[in-house]
């Protein structure tokens, strides 16, 4: 910097985040009412939400990478999992979304640790990338509003139904 007849030299360095590890809980709401959290550990940038994806049965993720990373998650078993008919652990599949890119990548992940209530899982992450979609085989809420609807519906017209039918054979004798 010049100022009047005197300059001055000051040398600066830019460097890029390394990425230390952050660990916190989040909070994801259920769409038809709710909450369930999540606990998650990222490094290499930020985690901005967690969603839930009915349609696509997956929580989708949120965030912002300043360099290569990763993200180990724990996702309750109530919440999203990925089971088979018999009740079996299947693998979860795991999306990538980057920026730029028009399509996601399908990315393995290793799974750190399961039980009744969890799932943990480690997913790689690398600068530039935007959202994690990691989709299952039931996620919750399990049944919409419109199925909630006509459940009601259906209890409703069956205790009517019912009360009348005694009513009437009460009646009778």
């Amino acid at each position: 910097a010049t100022y009047g007849p005197e300059s001055n030299e000051l040398s600066v360095k830019f460097f890029k985040h390394t990425g230390t590890e952050f660990r916190s809980s989040y909070e994801v709401d259920i769409p038809q009412g709710g909450t369930f959290d999540v606990n998650y550990t990222m490094k290499g940038g930020v985690l901005k939400s967690i969603n839930i994806n009915e349609n696509d049965l997956s929580l989708d993720i949120e965030i912002t990478t300043d360099s290569n990373g990763s993200l180990n998650i724990e996702i309750p078993r109530n919440s999203l999992d990925s089971v088979d008919e018999n009740g079996f652990d299947e693998n979860f599949i795991v999306l990538i979304y980057s920026s730029g890119e028009e399509n996601p990548a399908q990315t393995d992940y290793n799974e750190l640790d399961t039980n009744d209530q969890i799932r943990s899982i480690y997913v790689p992450l690398k600068n530039g990338d935007t959202k994690i979609q990691i989709i299952g085989t039931h996620v919750v809420p399990e049944f919409g509003t419109i199925v909630t609807m006509i459940l009601v519906v259906a209890i409703i017209t069956t205790i009517v139904i019912t009360a009348k039918t005694k009513l009437h054979i009460f009646t009778k004798f």
